[in-house]
């Protein structure tokens, strides 16, 4: 949450909820709950201009203004602005980008009236879902796809055309990739939910380390605390 620096965790439970932590002291906060959240929750996000926070139901995605109210408007909101959604990320240029376990990945625009995809990424070959999705420093995004056996990391240009396959194919290294993020150095990191370890990958795809194994369980997001001041 760029505007309080806190990190925003986005809880499926009894009730679902967003939690706040601190990055400056660790300390955390409900940062909002609402009976309108009763869907599985996957992931959240702020976006840059409007401020407004995205939570993924999966099947909808609900919007809340900065202070935790939630935001209902004529269309679409609250709606099913893409089904299936897994992960949401705010974009510098104020759009925001969504992977969908059905409609691949896709850009949208910070908008309360009217939507249409501004770009899609096709879905690979031996792929069924999109998981994670992260935006590099270069302006071009890192994608993890999952498949019964064909699993891959991915990186696409802005439009959403497809760059290159950077890992896949290795059922004993990447099995259910999730959240992805980049670095400070350069290299990505992709959470695997069944082998419950972080990949650290370099961009020419070389495994450089192993992070959390026998500590992580159900590993399922990444994110990379950008630079802030206190």
């Amino acid at each position: 949450m760029h505007s309080t620096n806190e990190i925003l965790v986005a809880m499926e439970g009894t009730p679902d909820r967003v939690l706040a932590i601190s990055v400056v002291d660790g300390s955390n906060r409900v940062a909002f709950q609402d009976a309108q959240l009763g869907g599985t929750i996957r992931s959240v996000t702020q976006l840059y201009d409007s401020r407004s926070i995205l939570v993924s139901e999966q099947t909808a995605i609900e919007r809340f203004n900065e202070l935790g109210l939630r935001e209902t408007h004529a269309a679409p909101w609250p709606s099913v602005v893409m089904a299936n959604v897994q992960d949401i990320k705010a974009l510098q240029d104020g759009r925001w980008i969504a992977t969908s376990t059905t409609q691949a990945v896709r850009i949208y625009n910070d908008s309360v009236t009217a939507f249409a995809a501004l770009a899609t990424a096709a879905i690979p070959a031996g792929t069924t879902a999109a998981h994670g999705v992260a935006e590099l420093a270069n302006g071009k995004f890192l994608v993890s796809w999952e498949g019964a056996a064909t699993d891959y990391l991915s990186v696409y240009n802005s439009d959403l055309t497809l760059d290159r396959h950077i890992f896949g194919n290795n059922q004993a290294q990447l099995t259910a990739p999730r959240g992805v993020a980049q670095m400070a150095n350069g290299n990505y990191l992709v959470a695997d939910n069944t082998l419950d370890y972080v990949l650290e990958i370099s961009p020419a795809g070389q495994v450089v380390k192993i992070i959390g194994q026998g500590i992580l369980d159900g590993a399922y997001s990444v994110l990379v605390v950008p630079e802030f001041s206190p």
